[in-house]
C-alpha cells in the first residue's frame, strides 16, 4: 500500500489540467463497459487528463507530507525494550549527593534534590519509566483532508500557476509521538529552538561585531550503568541536571541538549539499547576533566554498585571541522528519533473528577470556572472534553490512562539562552508567498475552485532581550510608545533599531514583512485617537467621535 492509497480516487476520471472533455459537474462519462471499439479520442484524452490530474494531487500530497528519511526507520524498524535493564538500587541519589556536595546519609522518606527534580515517597512509589520513539501513536483526525462531498483534494498552490507550487492542506495535532504530525512537530520546535539559541548570539554580535557558531556533540555515557539509570525518572532527572551542569561547567555556553535512549544498528536494521546526548551548542569542550570527575565520583562509589564497570564516557563532536550549517535542522533531526518517557504517578482524584465534571465552582455571587470559559463548555462540551452530561459517551479507561501517566522533559536548554527576556511577541496578519515565484499562494476546495482565497497567518516576531538590558529597553519603550505611534512605527521596529534586542529578522532566519504601510499605520493611530466606544441603553458598543462622546453618554444614561 503507498501513501496515496487513503486518498479516495473517483469512480470515473476528472477533466484534469488540460481542459475539455468534461460533462455534468466537470467529470466525464462513459459506459459502463468499454471496449476498444468504443475507446475513441475523446476517452484517450479523458484518461491522459484523469492521469495529469492524478500527478498533480500526488505532487502535493507528497509537498505536504515531506519528512525526514530517518522517519521512515522509526516508524517501521523494530524497538528493542526500553525495560531490558531492571532499576534495582537507589544509585543515582547517591552520586549525586556528592557532584553537589550533600550529605543526606541513609534513605530518606520525600527525598528531593532541587524543586525541579521529581519527589517520590519511600520505594512503594518508585516512578519507573517506559520509554517510547516518537511517531508511534495514530491519530484518525490527522492527515490530509478533502473538500467534502466532492473528495476533491483541498490544497494550497501558487496563485500565478498552481503547477509552480502545491502543497495538501494537513490537519495537525503538532504532537510528537503522533504518526502523521511527528516529523512536522519536531520542524516547528527547531524553528522556535533557533530563535532562543540565536537570540543572545545576535545581540553579541550587533553590539561587538563578533559571531559565535554552534558546533554539534554527541556524549555517550557507559551503557550498561545508564542503561539502569534511565530505568527510573528520578534517576534520570538527576544524572540530566548533573550532565548539564557539568557541560557548562567544561565549556559550553549556549546550547540544547537532548536524550536519546536507542542506537540506530544498521546491521540488524533494529533500534537497539544504546543512550547518549545530543548537544547543539556554543563554545568549547574539555571533555577529559568532564571525563574524569564523573568516573572519579562512580570509582568511589563503586561498593554501592555505582561503577561504570568496563565502561567509559564517549564523547565525540560531529563534524569538527565545520560549524553546524542549520540550527532548526539539525534539531529537528535530533527530536524525530528522541525518547519520549513516559511513568505512573499518584493522582487526587477528587480534582481530576471535579474538572472532568464540573467546569464551574461557585462562591458566594462568583463563578470561577476551572480550564475554559464557560460559553464553550455550554456550545462545544465535546471538543473542550468536558462530559457532564454525556458520561455515557465518555471512554474512562482512556481518560484513567492518560491521568494517571506522565511524561518529563527529555530536552533542555542551557546558557545564555536562559539569560534572555521577552519583550514582546509582535503579530502580524502576512500573506503566505510561492517558494518558487514569490506570488502569494491561494487556498483551493478542489481542483477546480477558480475563485481561491489568499493564504493568510499570523508571523510572530518575538523580540528578545538580555535580562541585564530589559529594564532598560522596556523602560524607554513604554515612555516613547506613543511617539512611536505617531510615526508609524511598531514594537518591531524600534527592536530593530536597538543593537540590545534580538527578533528572527535580526537574525536573518525571517524576512521582514509587513501587511500594512508606514502612511496606513499612521492613518489608524489618528482614528484611534479621533474615536471612541461607548454602549447605549441596551449595553450594545457603538464607535463614535470623541467629540461626540459626552453627548450620547447622556442620551444612554440609565
Amino acid at each position: 500500500m503507498s501513501k496515496y492509497d487513503a486518498y479516495p480516487v473517483p469512480n470515473r476520471p476528472f477533466a484534469g489540467p488540460s481542459g475539455g472533455g468534461a460533462g455534468d459537474n466537470g467529470r466525464l462519462s462513459y459506459p459502463s463497459q468499454l471496449t476498444l471499439e468504443s475507446f475513441d479520442e475523446r476517452g484517450i484524452r479523458g484518461l491522459s487528463e484523469a492521469s495529469e490530474l492524478s500527478e498533480f494531487f500526488g505532487i502535493a500530497i507528497e509537498n505536504a507530507l515531506m519528512a525526514h528519511p530517518i522517519t521512515e526507520y522509526v516508524k517501521t524498524k523494530f524497538c528493542e525494550p526500553s525495560n531490558l535493564y531492571p532499576a534495582i538500587s537507589d544509585t543515582y541519589r547517591k552520586i549525586t549527593d556528592i557532584l553537589h556536595f550533600e550529605n543526606t546519609g541513609k534513605w530518606r522518606k520525600n527525598y528531593y534534590r532541587r524543586k525541579s527534580a521529581i519527589v517520590y515517597d519511600g520505594p512503594e512509589e518508585i516512578p519507573f519509566v517506559r520509554w517510547h520513539l516518537p511517531m508511534q501513536q495514530k491519530s484518525e483526525s490527522c492527515g490530509i483532508y478533502n473538500t467534502g462531498s466532492r473528495k476533491d483534494l483541498c490544497f494550497k498552490a501558487c496563485m500565478r500557476d498552481k503547477n509552480d507550487y502545491a502543497s495538501a492542506s494537513v490537519f495537525r495535532c503538532w504532537r510528537l509521538a503522533c504518526e502523521s504530525c511527528g516529523n512536522a512537530t519536531a520542524v516547528r520546535f527547531g524553528i522556535s529552538a533557533e530563535q532562543k539559541l540565536l537570540a543572545p548570539i545576535d545581540i553579541e554580535f550587533r553590539k561587538t561585531g563578533y559571531e559565535r557558531k554552534f558546533k554539534h556533540w554527541v556524549i555517550s555515557p557507559p551503557q550498561e550503568w545508564f542503561s539502569r539509570i534511565m530505568q527510573r525518572a528520578d534517576h534520570f532527572h538527576n544524572a540530566f541536571d548533573d550532565i548539564v551542569e557539568l557541560i557548562q561547567k567544561y565549556g559550553m555556553d549556549n546550547g540544547f541538549i537532548g536524550f536519546h535512549p536507542w542506537r540506530w544498528n544498521t546491521e540488524n536494521q533494529i533500534w537497539e539499547i544504546g543512550p547518549h546526548f545530543h548537544i547543539v551548542s556554543t563554545g568549547f569542550f574539555h571533555n577529559e576533566p568532564f571525563r574524569d570527575e564523573m568516573k572519579r565520583i562512580a570509582e568511589e562509589f563503586s561498593e554501592l554498585g555505582t561503577g561504570y564497570g568496563d565502561g567509559e564516557w564517549v564523547i565525540k563532536q560531529i563534524h569538527p571541522e565545520a560549524p553546524v550549517k542549520s540550527v532548526r535542522h539539525t534539531i529537528a533531526y535530533i527530536l524525530t528519533h528522541c525518547g519520549i518517557g513516559m511513568f505512573t504517578h499518584s493522582v487526587n482524584w477528587n480534582d481530576e473528577m471535579e474538572d472532568l465534571l464540573h467546569p464551574v465552582i461557585k462562591n458566594g455571587n462568583q463563578e470561577f470556572y476551572r480550564k475554559i470559559p464557560k460559553i464553550d463548555y455550554d456550545e462545544d462540551w465535546e471538543n473542550v472534553n468536558l462530559w457532564t452530561e454525556n458520561l455515557d459517551k465518555f471512554d474512562f479507561v482512556e481518560w484513567t490512562q492518560k491521568t494517571v501517566t506522565a511524561t518529563f522533559q527529555v530536552t533542555r536548554y542551557f546558557g545564555l539562552c536562559n539569560k534572555t527576556r521577552i519583550l514582546s511577541n509582535y503579530k502580524d496578519r502576512v500573506v503566505s508567498k510561492c517558494p518558487i515565484c514569490d506570488e502569494a499562494m491561494g487556498l483551493y476546495h478542489g481542483y477546480y475552485d477558480i475563485n481561491p482565497k489568499p493564504v493568510v497567518y499570523t508571523r510572530k516576531s518575538t523580540i528578545r532581550v538580555m535580562a541585564e538590558d530589559y529594564d532598560q529597553v522596556k523602560d524607554y519603550y513604554d515612555k516613547n510608545k506613543n511617539k512611536l505611534d505617531e510615526d508609524g512605527n511598531t514594537v518591531l521596529n524600534y527592536a530593530m533599531a536597538l543593537m540590545q534586542c534580538s527578533t528572527p529578522e535580526t537574525m536573518g532566519v525571517q524576512k521582514y514583512e509587513s501587511s500594512k504601510t508606514r502612511e496606513e499605520r499612521i492613518r489608524l493611530y489618528q482614528n484611534r485617537k479621533d474615536l471612541a466606544i461607548a454602549f447605549d441603553k441596551m449595553f450594545r458598543p457603538h464607535v463614535i467621535p470623541k467629540k461626540h462622546l459626552s453627548e450620547f453618554k447622556k442620551e444612554n444614561e440609565i
